[in-house]
C-alpha cells in the first residue's frame, strides 16, 4: 500500500533531524517521497542529510570514552543551577493569609446581618403605618 506523500523542505528537514542522514534508516513509507525530494531539491536535501549525518556520527561515538575536559568545563561553567524551592516560611505565610481572609469575610458577614428580633418588630409595626395613622389630629 503506497501513499503519495507530499514532502516539503520543512518536513524533509524535520525528518532528517529525527531519522538521520541515511535514507535507509527512515521509515519505508517515507523513503520514496524523500528520494523524490532529493531529486527535486538536491542542494537543500544534501545539506540537510550532511548535517544529520554529522549528528549521527557524534551519537555513534564510543560512549565509554570519557568526555573531553573542555566539554566538562563548558558544561559546569554554563551555570547549571539547583531547582528552585520556595522558602520554608512561604507555606506558613500562605496559611496565615488564608485564615485572615476567611476570618475577615466571616466578621464582615456578621456585621451586615440583622438580628431576627429586629425583623419581627419591623414587620409587626409596618402593618400599623399602612392602615391608619396612630394619632389623629383633634382639631
Amino acid at each position: 500500500m503506497s501513499k503519495d506523500i507530499m514532502m516539503t523542505p520543512d518536513r524533509f528537514s524535520e525528518l532528517a533531524d529525527a531519522y538521520g542522514g541515511t535514507l535507509e534508516r527512515w521509515p519505508s513509507d517515507l523513503q520514496a517521497a524523500a528520494r523524490k525530494f532529493c531529486d527535486a531539491e538536491p542542494a537543500f536535501a544534501q545539506a540537510c542529510l550532511e548535517e544529520a549525518s554529522a549528528l549521527d556520527h557524534l551519537l555513534d561515538l564510543d560512549a565509554s570514552a570519557p568526555p573531553a575536559p573542555a566539554l566538562y568545563e563548558a558544561i559546569t561553567a554554563s551555570g547549571l543551577r539547583r531547582a528552585y524551592a520556595p522558602p520554608r516560611w512561604a507555606g506558613i505565610a500562605a496559611a496565615v493569609a488564608l485564615m485572615f481572609g476567611a476570618g475577615t469575610g466571616w466578621v464582615g458577614s456578621q456585621m451586615n446581618a440583622q438580628p431576627a428580633d429586629d425583623v419581627i418588630y419591623a414587620n409587626a409595626f409596618s402593618v400599623l403605618s399602612e392602615t391608619q395613622p396612630l394619632f389623629e389630629d383633634a382639631s
